[in-house]
């Protein structure tokens, strides 16, 4: 397996741990703010808590060997715009699965669970390409007979 692809599939599985801890985070806001906001405002502001956490951790350790000189905080926006497609199929899922079950409504940890894996491939792409497009690892281009 070339470096290239090992790189690939560790940042994958780093990406789906990180996102592990967003989706704990995501359904502990949920839960803890649908009384006070609603499902629905309780379900974007559990959105955003994750997302913090995980362009947090993504920088610093699912991606950390891709550098990078952006600001952090412009790296962030970056992050926020690039997510958005991302966002509108998690939380599109999240808001039809809570529309449509009253059981996912009534267990919203359902819901979240929908929308991130929803969107966990889409993610990884847009985060890999656009947010932490650093170098990556050199593919040989050796053509036999012509090295120098």
């Amino acid at each position: 397996m070339s470096k290239f692809l090992r790189q690939g599939a560790s940042e994958l599985v780093r990406f789906a741990c990180v996102g592990t801890g967003g989706f704990i985070l995501d359904t502990s806001i949920v839960y803890a703010t649908r009384g006070l906001l609603g499902i629905y405002a309780a379900g974007i502001a559990g959105y955003v808590g994750g997302s913090v956490l995980t362009w947090t951790l993504n920088r610093s350790w699912t991606f950390r060997e891709r550098v990078t000189t952006k600001p952090s905080f412009q790296q962030w926006l970056t992050y926020l715009a690039a997510s958005s497609a991302g966002f509108v199929l998690n939380r599109g899922a999240f808001f039809a699965a809570i529309t449509c079950s009253s059981f996912v409504a009534e267990y919203p940890v359902f819901g979240v669970a929908i929308g991130s894996v929803a969107g966990l491939l889409l993610n990884f792409t847009l985060n890999r390409a656009v947010i932490f497009r650093g170098p990556s690892p050199q593919v040989p281009h050796v053509v036999e007979g012509l090295e120098r």
